[in-house]
């Protein structure tokens, strides 16, 4: 992720020190899915998580898209159960802030990235700091089934 030290703040004053160019489009297309549900739990008449679920078909077609945003719900809602303090995201609708990542968010993509390329070292650090030290072990599995929805070619055995 890059690193821009310049402008730590969207220019909506949100704290979100990194930017998102350098994203592929799986990590694009996952970032904007969760931050879909994340709305849908802070603003619960948005109904944003319909986003999330057309973002994912829209992306990955109507066979794997719906089971790829439910992966992605799956990996919101384990994460959400095991931390204690607020999950800081920046907001998918804001033209300011949607090309910035949060310190959570950036985790998070880390989390999604090791899971894909079976780095389980670094996938249960990165899933200990989002969980807080709490149990991640669901977390960790949310991520190993989204990671086989998303590139079923390259599956591993967990």
């Amino acid at each position: 992720m890059a690193q821009d030290n310049e402008d730590e703040q969207t220019e909506c004053s949100f704290h979100a020190p990194l930017t998102a160019d350098c994203l592929d489009r799986h990590q694009q297309n996952f970032i904007l899915i969760v931050r879909c549900y994340f709305m849908s739990y802070t603003v619960p008449q948005s109904c944003s998580w319909e986003l999330g679920v057309e973002t994912a078909v829209h992306a990955y077609g109507s066979d794997r898209g719906p089971q790829i945003a439910w992966a992605c719900l799956k990996c919101v809602q384990e994460m959400r159960t095991s931390r204690k303090t607020t999950f800081k995201f920046c907001n998918p609708f804001c033209k300011c802030c949607r090309n910035r990542l949060t310190q959570h968010e950036q985790h998070l993509v880390e989390s999604f990235d090791y899971a894909r390329r079976g780095a389980d070292g670094a996938l249960s650090l990165t899933s200990m700091m989002l969980c807080e030290g709490n149990d991640d072990k669901e977390f960790v599995r949310s991520l190993h089934a989204l990671q086989r929805a998303v590139l079923p070619e390259s599956a591993t055995v967990n």
